[in-house]
């Protein structure tokens, strides 16, 4: 790895078999990538994956870019791939991760005098950090799926193609070798190269070939011909023709042209101290972080009792359970009323309301059946929750992962045209509004997801007919209903938003809320090929959701609210994090990242591992993404949002690791996590192939930390602190049953013992003030949770 300066207003077009990390210090620029062009601006950076034409050209400002080169081949051969693919762009992208390697990209520009000596062994250090957090973070690794299983035929090949050209670019290879490998024949490979490549057969190798011979017409003293001959090209002639069309001149003339500039920079004292104190400049905006073990797990925080705001709770509005039949399960219903009672959730959310058994379409004449959705409904209004409805058809799978599922049970829409579904949501409004009345149902959320089946990419897709469809059969009784959709995907359908966004403004109506969904998911687009890769970002919910608000912002369709109905890092019903600590400390950590983001209401994925019972659920735990066990345990998922709910009404403060609160009389709750980030092992296993061995393996540490909180200007006198915590040797049920040896018929005294032993440890703490200060310090152990409730004795 090595790094320069730029400064020159333009580029050209040209490509590299190395990557490139391009970084603005300064100015404004725009780059074009293959098809792709981005606006970066100060302090923006993007990797430029191998072989990828690109060029840019300044659009504002004095142009300072540092540019840092990865050897690809040692890269690749490192590692044991030649596949190595990388999506690492601020511009379209954003996560904790960026902020961890522009931190290390800055320790090496700090560094960039100290080339020699010992200065180069420091500075190889933090290259080879650079190199982890791009392999960890950013690297498309192979078992990463592609969005349709189509695109995973073609990305193969694709790969097939470069790691054939990679091993044999000195020999003398043809179309037709290839060809035979592949067994396909030699028109539709050369139209494929040409395709997916933008080069001809031809034209891909001799990239591949002029990128070494570059290296050795620069750093060595052979001759050209040899270097021709090296390098796989037949006669110096085809050197010189392929070099003079990639380059605009011969390699003779390359040779003698950049070694005469090299020289020249070199001799350019004056232009390399403006360059250093532009560079100095930049680097004076960025804060250094101390690195001494003595603190760097210390997290101290000084506030003052008297400046407070009210506390937004979001993350304990909704809760989503499944489709509407659930509600007549009655161990469901017990579930369900222990969330509320212990946990406060206001909505209950529902879907596939309707369903082909309860439907008879006969000669043009359309009628549903709502007797089941009655006792459904009947149950949560009777016990004080609000319904929050999806109408569309969701799917039926048990999730393993993103792309596979453990059953795959088709959910056919009941409805073929608009004048059916018009008349059955015209009823389906009258009678909610006849058995409940119009004051309640007021109350209630109507949402309908864009299910890929209904086209919302089309601006007169059936999707819109739908939304309008019911938006204005709920309009019809009253203005106040509140009707929205469409259920966006954080970061997987980044590149639709605006498209959708656009339509949704061509229509008549405009939803009351957007919804959008948040899985720890991304969709990554190389030269139009879609990836979908798991992100390990633990700020994912923060980060997309602040992306989604600029394009709604751009496109200028904000919303009264903002929901996010569905929300976890992980899709997956077959994951055993489901079940562990670190789904508490996760859980606790997002909800604190909430406050004050602009969403209106939140909603868990999902209530109870009843949800997706199935025939290899027998177990106690499957790695459900419940906050309840079929049998009703509370897992260290329902303690965050059991902790959480004690919040007070006043907002204190938050930090990275604590949420503190008050009611104004001397009374004080904070919520604090140790939440861990996963590490690139996790990365390497299938969802549902992670098992709690492995636990200690995928995250980056497993180190305790020590918070320490001053809170000022309070009543002096005696306070008792009541702690709550869970970690893995107390309240965890997953680490219970580990002990219990992963049995799998309890008996009914074994079941209860489970149930008592996965509560959280209490402990008792007198605390004196005299000063007016309020001194408290806690130590969480790696995925704990903890809640501290401090109460003034008179």
């Amino acid at each position: 790895m090595d790094f320069d300066f730029v400064t020159k207003k333009m580029q050209d077009t040209h490509f590299h078999q190395n990557l490139e990390i391009v970084y603005v210090l300064d100015g404004e620029m725009e780059i074009q990538i293959e098809t792709e062009s981005y606006h970066m601006e100060k302090g923006d950076y993007l990797l430029i994956n191998a072989n990828k034409r690109h060029s840019y050209k300044k659009t504002s400002g004095e142009l300072l870019v540092a540019s840092f080169w990865i050897n690809y081949s040692m890269l690749s051969e490192y590692l044991e791939t030649n596949q190595l693919l990388f999506w690492c762009n601020t511009v379209a992208d954003k996560s904790d991760e960026y902020e961890q390697l522009k931190k290390v990209l800055d320790q090496i520009l700090n560094h960039f005098y100290d080339k020699e000596k010992e200065g180069a062994l420091y500075l190889s250090s933090i290259y080879y950090e650079a190199l982890y957090l791009l392999s960890s973070y950013f690297m498309i690794k192979s078992d990463d799926s592609r969005l349709k299983s189509l695109g995973q035929r073609e990305n193969s090949r694709v790969f097939e193609i470069q790691n054939y050209v990679q091993s044999n670019y000195t020999k003398q290879i043809s179309l037709n070798d290839l060809a035979k490998k592949l067994y396909l024949s030699n028109a539709y490979l050369s139209k494929y190269i040409k395709k997916n490549f933008g080069l001809s057969f031809l034209e891909y190798v001799n990239n591949i070939r002029l990128f070494h011979a570059v290296d050795e017409l620069l750093y060595s003293e052979k001759r050209i011909t040899r270097i021709a001959l090296d390098n796989g090209f037949a006669t110096t002639a085809s050197f010189n023709k392929a070099f003079k069309d990639s380059y605009n001149m011969t390699p003779s003339v390359y040779r003698t042209t950049v070694r005469q500039e090299s020289k020249a920079v070199e001799s350019g004292d004056e232009s390399k101290q403006q360059i250093s104190q532009r560079v100095k400049e930049y680097l004076s905006g960025v804060t250094a972080t101390p690195d001494e073990g003595s603190t760097k797990n210390l997290d101290e925080v000084t506030i003052d009792a008297r400046k407070t705001t009210p506390l937004s709770r979001t993350w304990d509005e909704i809760i989503n359970i499944g489709k509407i039949d659930e509600l007549l399960d009655r161990t469901m219903q017990e579930h369900i009323l222990i969330l509320k009672q212990e946990i406060g959730f206001r909505y209950v959310r529902v879907w596939n309301i309707f369903i082909k058994e309860m439907y008879e379409e006969i000669d043009g004449a359309w009628h549903y059946n709502f007797s089941r959705v009655d006792r459904g409904l009947d149950f949560l209004v009777k016990n004080g929750f609000k319904p929050y409805i999806e109408l569309s058809f969701k799917p039926l799978d048990v999730s393993f992962s993103l792309n596979s599922t453990l059953s795959e049970r088709e959910n056919d829409i009941i409805f073929h045209d608009r004048n059916s579904y018009q008349k059955i949501m015209n009823d389906f409004a009258a009678h909610l509004t006849n058995r409940y009345g119009i004051d309640e149902i007021e109350s209630w959320y109507f949402e309908l997801w864009k299910d890929d089946r209904m086209n919302m990419q089309d601006e007169k897709g059936w999707y819109f007919d739908c939304f309008e469809i019911g938006y204005q059969a709920l309009k019809r009784v009253s203005e106040k209903m509140k009707v929205g959709g469409a259920g966006f995907a954080l970061g997987y359908d980044r590149y639709q938003y605006n498209k959708l966004i656009q339509n949704w403004k061509m229509q008549n109506v405009r939803p009351d809320f957007i919804s959008v969904y948040s899985f720890s998911y991304l969709l990554i687009q190389q030269d139009g090929v879609y990836f979908g890769k798991r992100s390990l970002d633990n700020g994912f919910v923060k980060n997309q959701l602040e992306l989604f608000r600029k394009v709604l912002q751009e496109e200028d369709f904000m919303p009264e609210e903002l929901h996010i109905t569905e929300w976890n890092f992980t899709i997956s019903s077959r994951n055993c994090i489901n079940d562990s600590c670190a789904q508490g400390a996760y859980i606790m950590k997002t909800c604190i990242d909430s406050v004050e983001n602009g969403v209106s209401k939140m909603g868990y994925w999902h209530g109870s591992d009843l949800h997706s019972e199935y025939f290899d659920s027998e177990f106690v735990l499957c790695g459900d993404n419940g906050l309840l066990s079929r049998e009703g345990v509370k897992k260290p998922s329902f303690y965050a949002f059991h902790f959480m709910h004690f919040m007070k009404d006043r907002l204190l403060t938050k930090t990275e690791h604590a949420l503190l609160t008050t009611d104004g009389r001397n009374n004080y709750t904070i919520a604090c996590h140790n939440c861990k980030q996963f590490n690139y092992r996790y990365m390497m296993k299938e969802e549902n192939d992670v098992s709690v061995e492995d636990l200690e393996e995928i995250y980056e540490d497993l180190d305790a930390i020590h918070l320490r909180f001053k809170i000022g200007h309070v009543e002096n006198g005696e306070y008792l602190m009541r702690i709550y915590y869970v970690n893995r040797e107390n309240g965890s049920v997953q680490d219970i049953w580990k002990d219990m040896q992963y049995l799998k018929n309890l008996s009914g005294g074994e079941s209860d013992y489970m149930q008592r032993a996965a509560t959280p440890k209490v402990e008792l703490r007198q605390i004196k003030v005299e000063d007016g200060v309020l001194h408290v310090e806690t130590k969480l152990k790696a995925h704990e949770i903890r809640m501290l409730d401090i109460h003034y004795l008179y």
